[in-house]
């Protein structure tokens, strides 16, 4: 898209916040010296969102290649030169970090690559009927319970403030970088991180 991006991904440990923390960060350091720009890349902080396989995960694959079709900067979604959509349906070469395997399984057999399963379960629907759930979990009703009490915030990594102040009284009376430095890094500002591993 032109002000942020869809990903699907499996992550072994709990550490998504700061994958795409670098992912961001650096790309927008790329970004912005090789076109001579400052400030944000991308539209806002990531949001994540639990997925259980099966349909839940093939739908929210459908839906992100349907995202370009939708908001009508592509015609079909092979057409879309930014998505995966070409290497998952074997009509393009697949990079070595996208793994198919179980998308094709998911979608059944259909010539060397498994892809065209995935085809047809992405053209079974019109661009504009995709639709997800804003859910923090989307999974059947077992998935979700085994979420516990943390099915409702926003995913499995979750900033939590503790007694953090506000900007204003942190920098009050710093005067110079260095004093705004050690006031950004004093424990008072500290916060932790909860994270869930599954």
């Amino acid at each position: 898209m032109t002000n942020h991006y869809h990903l699907a991904l499996t992550t072994v440990d709990a550490n998504l916040s700061r994958a795409m923390q670098r992912l961001n960060g650096e790309y927008a350091q790329w970004w912005n010296w090789r076109h001579d720009r400052v400030g944000h890349v991308f539209q806002a902080r990531f949001n994540a969102q639990i997925v259980q396989d099966d349909s839940y995960l093939a739908n929210v694959c459908r839906y992100i290649v349907l995202n370009p079709v939708r908001a009508r900067m592509a015609a079909v979604p092979e057409a879309w030169p930014w998505s995966s959509y070409r290497a998952m349906t074997g009509l393009g070469p697949r990079p070595g970090f996208l793994d198919c395997s179980w998308l094709h399984r998911w979608a059944g057999p259909g010539g060397p690559t498994g892809g065209s399963g995935f085809r047809q379960f992405v053209r079974s629907v019109e661009g504009d009927d995709v639709r997800l759930s804003r859910d923090a979990i989307l999974g059947d009703d077992e998935f979700v319970a085994r979420f516990g009490p943390y099915r409702e915030r926003a995913g499995p990594e979750i900033p939590r403030a503790t007694g953090r102040r506000a900007l204003a009284a942190i920098f009050q009376g710093a005067a110079s970088r260095t004093a705004r430095n050690a006031a950004v890094i004093s424990p008072s500002t500290a916060f932790t991180m909860f994270s869930m591993s599954r």
